[in-house]
């Protein structure tokens, strides 16, 4: 007894990876409690215990030895690192497998039975799909940062640039695809998106009006006076003739102004329905956002879409 206390003693200090481990607490407290007994014990009294000891063996004990050296173990640590890692992404996936995951991992009996057959078999299934589900995500990404760039691609502006001011514009696109191919959670994909939609993609655009427009010309020299018009007949100086006046140099050309851009989706709309039931909902809606457009317009600001 006092050996096999020594053999679960260390089993049971992993309670903290393993919770199921809790239930060989009374266990080896039992244990101990038994070795400390005299030798008369184990003639009188440990008989009459028999029943209670082989179930405690056979229903405990034995499982919990050949859960925690065999490979159950490892199906249930790679299920563990798998909620831990991608836990915040089973809220996009429709099923209940992933709380079937949780609850087989909690349970204090996991141990027994097929259990762990069964949690194999409900992991490597929501893998599949958070794996189907991920590669949409980035794929519908990148396709929706493509169209982005291709919009600007087409533009005049575009057009009028120097190939390094065109690579140097489309070089944040790339890079976003590049970045957002290794990314691993859903909800991250979906706020990068987010956050190039409405402030990189805005950047880009001021910096790409700002290096089309055309450099300001260069104010005109200020006119000398002419000296020879003011030197007398000897060919010196006539002290009674004034020099005519320079004239001022012209003020410089004012810098443009930088462009502002909105976001489509970030103008307010007034309306007074939740939905569109009939075509003059939709008349009535198109007419108050193409009023609401064209405020944003007068004030001098460009709409992005």
């Amino acid at each position: 007894m006092q050996e096999l206390k020594n053999q679960l003693a260390p089993i049971a200090a992993q309670v903290a990876q393993y919770p199921f481990l809790e239930v060989l607490d009374q266990v080896v407290e039992k244990l101990k409690s038994f070795s400390n007994k005299p030798y008369t014990w184990f003639l009188t009294e440990l008989p009459r215990m028999g029943e209670e000891l082989l179930n405690l063996k056979e229903d405990t004990i034995d499982p919990v030895r050949k859960f925690m050296s065999g490979p159950q173990k490892g199906i249930f640590d790679s299920a563990r690192r798998f909620i831990q890692t991608q836990e915040p992404n089973f809220a996009y996936i429709e099923n209940e497998q992933a709380s079937q995951i949780n609850l087989i991992v909690t349970a204090k009996d996991c141990y027994k039975g097929n259990k762990m057959q069964q949690l194999k078999t409900v992991t490597d299934a929501l893998q599949q799909q958070i794996k189907e589900k991920l590669a949409s995500e980035i794929e519908k990404a990148a396709q929706e940062v493509t169209e982005l760039k291709d919009r600007l691609c087409g533009m005049s502006e575009f057009a009028a640039l120097k190939p390094d001011q065109q690579k140097e514009i489309t070089a944040p696109f790339d890079a976003f695809c590049r970045t957002i191919a290794a990314n691993k959670l859903i909800a991250v994909i979906r706020d990068n998106l987010r956050r190039f939609e409405e402030n990189d993609y805005k950047k880009l655009l001021t910096s790409m009006a700002q290096m089309a427009q055309p450099a300001p010309e260069p104010p005109p020299l200020p006119v000398k006076p002419d000296k020879s018009r003011t030197a007398g007949k000897n060919g010196k100086d006539d002290k009674n003739v004034r020099e005519p006046e320079p004239e001022p140099a012209p003020a410089p050309a004012p810098k443009p102004l930088p462009v502002e851009y909105v976001n489509s989706r970030s103008i307010s709309v007034p309306f007074g329905k939740a939905w569109l039931a009939d075509k003059s909902d939709v008349d009535s809606y198109v007419e108050s956002m193409r009023q609401a457009m064209l405020a944003e317009i007068e004030k001098g600001k460009r709409i992005q879409i």
